[in-house]
């Protein structure tokens, strides 16, 4: 079986300073307190494009004519003469016979110091524009090392050895830090390329933001202080703000003969209209809100304040919405850190719209990367253990199960939820008037005419007895008599009666009802039954089940001594995580619904408005939720009566038709009253316990009682309310819809869930985790790209061809292409190819050794959700877990000085050999590389000895590691480890 690598360790130590004979030979210098002419003039150079200033002085110095050609092709004939004897006394008489006079004299004499100046000039310019004249570099590195070849040379005393052809092609060129400018920032040289699209538009959309917001705040704060000044001022009503209107006599009646003069009066409130475009808005609003508000005067001047700040809230949230929406992904990387970006997200609810976690972006960091305090950790042994796979052991005892005789086991799982909600929503008004009006004359005449004569006769006869204390005396007697009368009557009369009858019947009734019904019914039964069926055995049944161990052969591999940098990368696994958080499942085809989110955080209730429901309500499908309701409504009422009679008669009615909308309060009316009599009339009109002209009737709810009283015969009022919505009203609309959107949600998520049980259980036998080499190959490209990161500030800034790049995306790839194919910009392919081989190849990334750090050195929001993470690979567990991980990497031999020469100028050197910059550590570093050079070759892997060279094999060894797989024994003995 082939051998793999499970770890690797590296044993570092920082560079050590070499001695001053080592860099005098090793590294050549134009001098140790001298400049060149060239030198001089850079550091004369002064402003913030100096790095500019200095690039145009090299370009020209590299296209001058080149006055010392032939004494160079001297000099170097010199040394390669030179480096060609066997003694330092013999390459000084070679040299010598070169030059045509001593080597003292030479280094003296004026020709030689224009050469040394000329040489080390062009070297320098070289160095800050690499991209001009690169076929003469070579030569000028030549010239260089010749020269430092015949210094050294006259200062050696002693008898000896002197630089060999080898020894002197591996010297550097320092380059004094003061010679290189610092680098462009992104606001410098380069804020043309790093000012995007999507930043130039954050800047317009933010102020745009920020007007629309003041003025919202004005008028809001205007506002109260002009229902104020209503309220202090609604006694003395304005004169012009009230127009009363007479009208000339009207003849009533003409049978009389009289002309009653008889008056009308209307009095009319009229609708006060929002006071934006008044005076009080030119004293109380400035003139930044007054020009905005201006601009839409056409849109905003029948509307209601309410209502203006609603179209403005509307407009704010568009304007918004629109921008985010439209913004690439790549662009976010640019967005995140604006302080005006987040004031967009804070404040600006847009459903859908999510960011995916990242690190916070502070632009380019100025300087280069060794001023961002990114340096070598030091030079060490590269040590890499490998493994090689051996065999499967069964361990310890993980489980037993005992079935005893006749006995049955069996487990069935099932799970059932039932939810069901009815709520009824019906409303029902009916009104109903009825009015009978009846008008009845009549005329009539009475006529009568009467006549009597009344005779009356009368005969009167009868017997008188008479009677005293004598003797009774009896005699009879009759009478007679006649009586005549007559009378006569004439009578006439004449009746006229008018009778008007009025007759009104009024009812009303309303019956609200509200019915919701939701039901939902989820049915999971998961029947996985697992059982043991012992009723036929002959005895009890016993399974032992045990753990399984790996053996692996280890063996450690020394790969030689590297240059070695070290990182700490925050969260290795978040973009994993996030990943894995939105990935479908095989077999589920619904697409797990995203929490409710506004601008990237978590909805509230308060995010909820008319202008963004919408989107909530067609991303979850949410079947039960009501309309916003709106900013201003308006109610009216009309009231009349006429008074029978020909005269004016006194008159005081109320009524209560006029009323303000639950949920709403009343803050102004408006309308007219009329009323009509004979001379001497009057009427008064009490609206809301306010004399009419002077109601403002502000902060009323319910019923709005209007009264008349007056000595009249008619009337008429008709009135208007104004009624905005209560803030308690909107959030309980707010409420209300935000529980309906996450029942939306957590149905559509249940749904979600239960298909992905369902193809869990579909899928019958799951094999968990992943291959351990998928694990590790995870592992190490989130931990190359977290120290690419942090080494190169994400690509801010980079010296490619002579050509500063800043902020490097990656994107010559281009969707659109000829006919629509996706195809990448050739010149853009070019730069990102010479960036990508250079950071590959400049790093051993296979070689990278790396430990992962608990999960509390992550972000504390996380801890719960990281804690819990988990795997089958338990090194990958703990790269899901980490907080942070510490990583180590190798330089490649071949890059040392290129990586070194990165660091101190952010400029990838591409051709030949690339100058030291003037510093110890670099110094040294290269120093003990190049002692060293050569020893990493490939070859057989021997022992490590002395003379083994690299790599070789330092130790091998047996190692046991356990797993989570389970081994069911096939017998029912318990291990006995001693045998």
């Amino acid at each position: 079986m082939k051998p793999e690598e499970i770890f690797r360790f590296v044993h570092v130590r920082p560079a050590q300073r070499p001695s001053d004979k080592r860099v005098s030979e090793r590294f050549a210098r134009y001098s140790e307190v001298a400049k060149s002419p060239f030198h001089l003039q850079i550091e004369q150079l002064q402003g913030p494009d100096t790095r500019a200033q200095a690039s145009a002085l090299a370009r020209a110095r590299l296209n001058a004519a080149d006055p010392v050609a032939a004494d160079l092709a001297v000099l170097l004939d010199a040394a390669e003469k030179g480096t060609a004897a066997n003694t330092a006394a013999d390459a000084r008489k070679a040299v010598e016979r070169c030059l045509g006079q001593s080597l003292s004299d030479y280094l003296k004499s004026a020709p030689a110091r224009a050469l040394k100046d000329a040489l080390w000039d062009r070297l320098y310019a070289h160095t800050l524009v690499p991209e001009e004249r690169p076929e003469s570099r070579d030569l000028m590195y030549a010239g260089v090392r010749a020269f430092h070849y015949l210094e050294q040379l006259a200062k050696q005393k002693e008898p000896g050895k002197a630089l060999t052809r080898t020894e002197l092609e591996a010297v550097s060129a320092i380059i004094p830090k003061s010679l290189i400018p610092e680098s462009p920032t992104a606001g410098d040289e380069g804020s043309r390329l790093f000012a995007t699209d999507a930043l130039d538009r954050l800047a317009t959309v933010h102020a745009q933001f920020v007007r629309l917001e003041a003025a919202i705040e004005e008028v809001q704060n205007a506002n109260r202080v002009h229902r104020a000044q209503q309220l202090q001022t609604v006694a003395d009503f304005p004169p012009n703000e009230a127009i009363r209107i007479t009208d000339s006599p009207a003849t009533l009646s003409e049978s009389t003969g009289a002309a009653a003069a008889a008056t009308s009066t209307v009095l009319i409130v009229p609708k006060r209209n929002p006071w934006l475009f008044t005076e009080f808005g030119e004293r109380n609003l400035s003139k930044e809100t007054l020009e905005l508000l201006s601009a839409r005067k056409s849109k905003l001047n029948e509307m209601e304040v309410a209502e203006v700040v609603g179209t403005l809230e509307h407009e704010k949230y568009e304007l918004v919405g629109s921008y985010l929406r439209s913004l690439p992904p790549s662009a976010l990387e640019h967005l995140r850190s604006s302080a005006e970006f987040a004031a967009l997200l804070a404040r600006v609810p847009v459903p859908g719209f999510k960011i995916k976690p990242a690190l916070a972006l502070a632009g380019p960091a100025p300087g280069s990367a060794a001023a961002r305090g990114i340096q070598p950790l030091g030079l060490g042994d590269l040590l890499v253990v490998k493994q090689t796979l051996l065999r499967y052991v069964a361990g310890e005892v993980a489980h037993i199960e005992n079935v005893l005789k006749s006995e049955f086991k069996t487990r069935t799982d099932t799970r059932l939820r039932e939810v069901e909600e009815i709520l009824i929503t019906e409303t029902e008004e009916l009104e109903e008037t009825e009015k009978d009006l009846q008008s009845t004359e009549r005329f009539e005449l009475h006529k009568e005419s009467q006549k009597t004569i009344e005779e009356q006769m009368s005969l009167q006869a009868g017997v008188s007895v008479t009677g005293s204390y004598g003797p009774v005396s009896v005699s009879a007697h009759a009478d007679f008599a006649l009586n005549q009368s007559s009378s006569e009557t004439n009578s006439t009369a004449s009746t006229f009666a008018k009778e008007v009858t009025e007759k009104s019947v009024s009812r009303i009734m309303r019956r609200s009802r509200e019915q919701r019904t939701r039901r939902t019914l989820e049915r999971y039964e998961e029947k996985n039954e697992h059982g043991f069926d012992n009723k036929q055995g002959p005895g009890h049944v016993i399974g032992i089940y045990r753990w399984v161990d790996k053996y692996y052969k280890a063996r450690l591999v020394n790969w030689g001594r590297r240059l070695m940098f070290e990182f700490i990368v925050p969260e290795p696994a978040a973009f994993y995580l996030n990943l894995q958080a939105d990935r479908p499942l095989p077999g589920v085809t619904l697409t797990k619904p995203t929490p409710p989110m506004v601008s990237g955080r978590p909805l509230l209730p308060t995010d909820l408005a008319r202008w963004n429901i919408d989107g909530f309500v067609a991303l979850y499908n949410v079947q039960d939720v009501e309309a916003c309701p709106a900013d201003v409504v308006h109610v009216s009422a009309a009231f009349a009566e006429a008074i029978a009679g020909d005269k004016n008669a006194d008159y005081a009615k109320t009524s209560e038709k006029l009323s303000v909308p639950a949920g709403y309060k009343c803050f102004d009316v408006f309308g007219y009253f009329g009323h009509q009599g004979y001379p001497g009339n009057f009427a008064e009109c009490l609206v809301a316990g306010q004399q009419w002209g002077s109601v403002t009737a502000s902060g009323l709810q319910g019923i709005i009682p209007i009264s008349i009283k007056g000595w009249l015969s008619a009337f008429h009022v008709n009135i208007v309310a104004s009624c905005e919505l209560k803030p308690e009203s909107l959030q309980a609309w707010q409420l209300k819809s935000y529980a309906a959107i996450m029942n939306a949600y957590e149905k559509a998520l249940a749904d979600y869930n239960e298909q992905v049980a369902s193809a869990q259980i579909q899928a019958g036998v799951q094999i968990q985790g992943r291959n351990p080499g998928f694990n590790r190959k995870i592992e190490s490209e989130e931990l190359k790209k977290g120290a690419l990161r942090l080494l190169t500030d994400n690509f801010a800034q980079l010296r490619v061809g002579g050509a500063w790049r800043f902020n490097e995306m990656f994107d010559a790839m281009q969707s659109n292409g000829q006919f629509g194919y996706p195809e990448f910009n050739i010149d853009e392919a070019t730069v990102e190819g010479r960036i990508l081989q250079f950071f590959e190849q400049a790093f051993e990334w296979n070689n990278m050794t790396y430990r992962f750090y608990p999960y509390f050195w992550g972000r504390k929001s996380n801890w719960d959700d990281n804690f819990s993470l988990t795997d089958t690979d338990p090194q990958f567990a703990d790269f899901l877990r980490a907080g942070a991980a510490r990583v180590i990497i190798p330089a490649h031999p071949k890059y040392n000085e290129m990586i070194l020469h990165y660091l101190s100028s952010n400029e990838i050197w591409n051709g030949g050999s690339p100058p030291t910059i003037d510093d110890p550590l670099y110094i040294s570093i290269i120093d003990e590389l190049k002692s060293d050079a050569g020893a990493d070759l490939d070859g057989v892997l021997p022992a490590c000895s002395l003379d083994s060279g690299y790599p070789c094999l330092a130790d091998e060894w047996e190692i046991k590691l356990p797993t989570t797989l389970v081994y069911l024994q096939p017998d029912n003995k318990l291990p006995d480890f001693t045998v």
